[in-house]
């Protein structure tokens, strides 16, 4: 694999690990919000909206990794 291309797929592995890692802080801290509300429903449709939201850019990190390791 040329060298340049490897390297730029390790910088969008970075930026795509730094979203990552920014969701789920992100989906802690609304978690935690979450929890202290009262309104039950909310707390149900905001989490799963949340979990969908992570999971999504679970995959794309996921998928960053392995076109990494294709040639």
């Amino acid at each position: 694999m040329n060298a340049v291309l490897f390297s730029s797929k390790i910088l969008f592995l970075a930026f795509d690990f730094q979203m990552f890692h920014y969701r789920i802080l992100k989906f802690c801290s609304l978690c935690r919000f979450l929890l202290n509300q009262s309104n039950s429903l909310l707390k149900i449709s905001s989490a799963a909206m949340l979990w969908d939201d992570l999971l999504s850019v679970n995959l794309q990190f996921f998928l960053a990794i392995a076109s990494l390791f294709q040639s």
